[in-house]
């Protein structure tokens, strides 16, 4: 692919939320079936097409958050654009994600982003509800329920941040 313009993407949020599982789907890379954990970074390449041009993204699959270990700032130079995982069936992963989006802005300025609330598969034990998801939306949080199984609302999700990121409608 000549003349691809690229875009780097942190994928963020707490430990287990289903980050790994996401930046699989939408880069068509396949996973082992069971949990992984990220160790530092992972970095995977999507292609979207926004504005009818092949266009890169660069996701940088980071590490989840916990108790013990913070994101290093670090790895957010140089960022286009980034995406915050919450895990539906977590109430309290939301929560992390916007204290996550409080430190990205202090440290990287107010980069294009969006939340993606995972295992939409598994709605009938989420913790997040139609509240929770109108309240982010109200302030103004791109909030997107989806599921890396079968790819619910992932594609979608990474197309509508990659046509903000390069300012097309």
């Amino acid at each position: 692919m000549h003349n691809v313009q690229r875009k780097k993407v942190c994928i963020l949020g707490a430990a287990a939320t289903g980050k790994t599982s996401l930046v699989a789907a939408s880069s068509g890379v396949a996973l082992s079936g069971g949990y992984e954990s990220t160790l530092g970074v992972r970095i995977t390449k999507a292609v979207v097409t926004i504005g009818e041009r092949l266009r890169e993204l660069v996701l940088w699959d980071i590490k989840g958050e916990s108790e013990f270990y913070r994101i290093p700032p670090v790895y957010l130079a140089g960022s286009d654009g980034y995406v915050l995982v919450a895990d539906g069936t977590r109430r309290a992963s939301v929560e992390h994600a916007m204290e996550l989006r409080a430190r990205v802005r202090a440290i990287a300025g107010d980069l294009p982003h969006m939340l993606l609330i995972t295992k939409k598969d598994l709605f009938d034990a989420w913790e997040v509800d139609e509240a929770l998801l109108s309240s982010l939306r109200a302030r103004g949080e791109e909030a997107y329920p989806c599921s890396a199984h079968g790819g619910i609302g992932v594609q979608n999700a990474m197309e509508s941040l990659a046509r903000a990121m390069w300012g097309v409608k």
